[in-house]
């Protein structure tokens, strides 16, 4: 899904579980290198003179007879900050953050270390809101 305030969308995930229920969803890194230059790629071809550039380039693989035509022009997965996430923390509604991310055995592994969260394209939260009383 795409919101447009990304806060606000999880605080209101937040308002809506019950008391020492879970939130769980995973972003695009910001951090990561790679996750920022396929973004800044696909907004410059999504904008302006790169979109003409894109058609273009479209056109000419159509008349070649090539594959790997792409006419879309939309960005559905804008990266995130992780540390406006954790920003979160501080609230009274959250109890726990635990960040995960997907290893090379495809598990989840927790990340002890936030500061190291640069080394994973996509990480996973798992919020738990604080009990109601």
């Amino acid at each position: 899904m795409v919101f447009s305030n990304f806060l606000k969308s999880i605080n209101e995930m937040l308002r809506v579980t019950r008391g020492g229920g879970f939130v769980f969803f995973d972003i695009f890194n910001k951090n990561n290198s790679k996750v920022f230059d396929r973004f800044l790629k696909r907004e410059y071809e999504n904008n302006g003179i790169g979109r003409l550039f894109k058609f273009c380039k479209n056109m000419g693989r159509f008349f070649i007879g090539r594959k790997g035509i792409n006419w879309s022009y939309n960005t559905m997965t804008t990266p995130t900050f992780p540390e406006k996430v954790l920003s979160l923390e501080k609230s009274q509604h959250v109890a726990n953050i635990n960040l995960y991310y997907r290893g090379i055995d495809s598990k989840l592994n927790l990340l002890n270390n936030y500061e190291k969260n640069k080394n994973y394209e996509r990480l996973i939260f798992v919020i738990q809101k604080s009990k109601e009383e």
